[in-house]
């Protein structure tokens, strides 16, 4: 029953984005944004803990408000790059490059993979096992 709701849930999103894609992609942008950071904080309140939607959100969300045509760009430009300039040092020089998206992809990686691990922790904590 979960399953089907589930899957149903799913579809339905898709239709809703097809449908604000093809007739406001302003308003679509606005949404994803909101249903991210919703996402976000859902997955953070949960359980306190940022699980693998936090993490994915944290790293996909700053490109793509940069990349919108909005008065938030250079905000979060901005942001973005002064994290960038302060963790690219240290992150460089213990991954031997100073390749960005080679720090970029690695920290990526290594944080899903966190996220993961802790997930799948503290949901057995929750369980009692």
């Amino acid at each position: 029953m979960l399953k089907g709701l589930a899957w149903t849930s799913f579809i339905l999103a898709i239709i809703a984005g097809a449908g604000l894609a093809t007739n406001n992609s302003e308003l679509m942008q606005f949404v994803i944004v909101l249903a991210a950071l919703t996402a976000l904080v859902v997955d953070i309140v949960m359980d306190k803990t940022p699980n693998t939607a936090a993490v994915v959100v944290a790293f996909a969300l700053p490109s793509y408000m940069a990349s919108m045509d909005t008065g938030l760009t250079n905000t979060v430009s901005g942001w973005s790059d002064g994290i960038w300039r302060w963790a690219s040092g240290w992150m460089g020089w213990l991954a031997g490059t100073e390749s960005t998206l080679v720090i970029g992809f690695g920290a990526v990686v290594v944080s899903i993979l966190i996220a993961r691990r802790t997930m799948s922790s503290s949901a057995t904590l929750r369980m009692g096992r």
